[in-house]
């Protein structure tokens, strides 16, 4: 259920997963970690600083099911957007066009929709929004 709404359904497999693996290690990730059980909650990284625009990305997140629904991935955002702020003016965020559940959350945060991309996952071209979330 992790993957249902990521573009890439099939990311549970071992050899869909590793090629994200392969990728997202080079965005510089972070560990989220649930600091009362150290067990692992999930992963997100900041990606595809641009200093001229003064933005920075923030994805590649997944948390694990056990942590849905509760204060989990907006604390964490709200934590790196707090970071990116005193560095730079905008955050983006790019979210598959399927993705509701991310896009939803993104909104309550207060980012606005921008702009409609497509990339390439898996050798397919898939549909993304990106949204973005300014300085105050």
């Amino acid at each position: 259920m992790i993957w249902e709404q990521n573009p890439a359904k099939d990311r549970y497999k071992r050899d869909v997963f590793r090629a994200y693996f392969d990728m997202i290690i080079t965005k510089s990730p972070f560990l989220i970690l649930d600091k009362q059980t150290n067990e692992i909650m999930g992963t997100t990284s900041f990606y595809d600083y641009n200093p001229e625009k003064s933005s920075v990305g923030i994805g590649y997140t997944f948390i694990t099911r056990k942590y849905w629904g509760g204060p989990y991935n907006k604390s964490n955002k709200k934590l790196m957007i707090d970071y990116a702020f005193q560095h730079v003016n905008s955050v983006l965020f790019h979210i598959g066009a399927e993705n509701f559940r991310s896009q939803k959350a993104v909104l309550k945060l207060g980012a606005e929709k921008i702009n409609e991309l497509t990339f390439t996952v898996n050798g397919l071209e898939v549909p993304y929004f990106e949204y973005e979330l300014k300085k105050e």
